[in-house]
């Protein structure tokens, strides 16, 4: 059994008189079974669940962040802030920006967050703070809980500096709130949630094993009722399908790569090979491929019939046209007055597009899943000498390695799943072996091929 920790409270606020306080709490869980990945284990034991619903809103919102203040200067008002006000915060490893809460002022000038969608605190510096809110309105996007009834062990090891969060997070990569009578894999975790909304009252912790306002007891119940029936109000972003993947981890499969973000981070899309043994995936995956261009071809073909989308909205699906005057599925990350920002999710690649270049999207559309998908490289990370980030010689290498002329396939093989999962790409050798695709550019010292990798931010 475990718990859920709701810290803060909330009143409804007009987001657009009124600055932002403090981040909309968590609603509880819609139902009482749901798939988190625990994205982290703080030292106190509490564990931070991201349910599998909310994976597309945290890329989302970290990607329209990262498209807003990168390469942007602070203003006065970003450096005017106190401890518990939210801020956007970019973090140190893939520069990327989160959504955090300012801690405290630390002795040698920088400050610490904790990156709220998340979990974990970290310090960053002054100038990579920011105020400017662009999900206000969006409530925080994991869960802070404990299990219950397990307490930690008295170890007395000697000479041996044992990071027991990192083996939590690393072992237990997706947990199920679930009756006893699913099937639990090893990778799942069966716990029972046990929501105390109001963490700063010394109350008892809440049982919470049917309906959600049902199951609320004790003298809390009226403002809770309060709280969530604002959050109830909240439009969520919109979900879209996630790309076909084998339902064996073990199972290594063909993809392609059509974007590359970084060269630790690309997009791969799943791809039929005569190369691999025939399978059921192999299958379900020929027959998305027909579904997929059946679509494409019909909507290139009428593209008349789809009206022009007027009321766009960030996160919503629609059709958009690329350069080479074809429309592809699009998902729209920024708005300015003329221009819309999109991701086209079939290939990853990013574009700011005329906003009279979107149509809106048919239901059949929305109902297929993405052909590609973001993944991070196993161990992939940047030289140390490279304080900044990636050099430039090594994401043009990248591209040629991955995205050259011969737009070769690759065999893929998931090492950590998950949201974003690690994954290693190889090539076979002409005596029938297996070979790390980016094995030169290591060897180049273009890319560094660490020992222990970190996905959080």
């Amino acid at each position: 059994m475990g718990k859920i920790v709701n810290e803060e409270t909330s009143d409804k606020q007009s987001t657009e008189t009124t600055p932002c306080m403090r981040w909309l709490p968590a609603p509880l869980p819609d139902s009482t079974t749901f798939i988190a990945t625990p994205s982290n284990v703080d030292y106190d034991g509490c564990i931070y669940l991201q349910p599998k619903k909310n994976a597309r809103t945290i890329d989302l919102i970290r990607e329209s962040q990262t498209l807003q203040f990168a390469g942007s200067q602070p203003t006065d008002y970003d450096l005017c802030w106190s401890p518990g006000d939210p801020v956007v915060a970019q973090f140190h490893l893939d520069r990327k920006w989160y959504r955090a809460t300012v801690n405290k002022m630390m002795k040698n000038g920088e400050v610490e967050v904790t990156f709220v969608d998340y979990g974990n605190k970290e310090t960053v510096k002054l100038h990579e703070l920011r105020r400017n809110l662009i999900y206000n309105d969006i409530p925080v996007l994991c869960y802070k809980s404990v299990l219950h009834n397990v307490s930690p062990v008295r170890l007395e090891i000697s000479d041996i500096n044992l990071d027991v969060a990192k083996l939590l997070v690393e072992k237990m990569k997706v947990c199920c709130w679930a009756p006893t009578f699913m099937h639990v894999t090893e990778e799942q975790q069966s716990v029972d949630v046990c929501p105390s909304p109001l963490m700063a009252m010394p109350l008892n912790p809440v049982i919470y094993s049917g309906s959600r306002k049902d199951s609320l007891r004790g003298q809390v119940v009226e403002e809770v009722e309060s709280i969530y029936e604002d959050c109830d109000q909240i439009t969520s972003l919109p979900t879209i399908l996630p790309p076909l993947l084998p339902k064996d981890p073990t199972e290594m499969f063909a993809v392609k790569v059509t974007g590359i973000k970084d060269p630790g981070c690309v997009y791969v899309a799943p791809v039929v090979s005569n190369a691999l043994p025939v399978s059921s995936y192999q299958e379900a995956l020929a027959s998305h491929d027909k579904r997929y261009q059946k679509f494409i071809d019909y909507v290139n073909t009428n593209i008349n019939s789809f009206p022009l989308a007027s009321h766009l909205k960030i996160g919503k699906l629609y059709l958009g046209k690329f350069i080479n005057g074809r429309w592809y599925r699009v998902q729209v990350l920024k708005l300015t007055p003329t221009h819309a920002t999109v991701q086209y999710v079939d290939f990853g690649n990013l574009e700011e597009i005329p906003r009279n270049c979107l149509r809106e999207c048919p239901a059949s559309g929305k109902q297929l899943e993405v052909c590609s998908m973001c993944v991070r490289l196993h161990r992939v990370v940047p030289p140390r000498n490279q304080e900044t980030g990636w050099s430039e010689d090594a994401m043009k290498a990248m591209i040629t390695c991955l995205m050259g002329p011969r737009q070769m396939h690759f065999i893929a093989s998931i090492v950590v799943p998950g949201e974003l999962p690690e994954v290693q790409l190889f090539t076979k050798t002409s005596s029938g072996t297996y070979a790390l695709a980016y094995a030169k550019l290591a060897a180049q010292g273009l890319i560094v091929l660490s020992k222990v990798g970190d996905n959080k931010p």
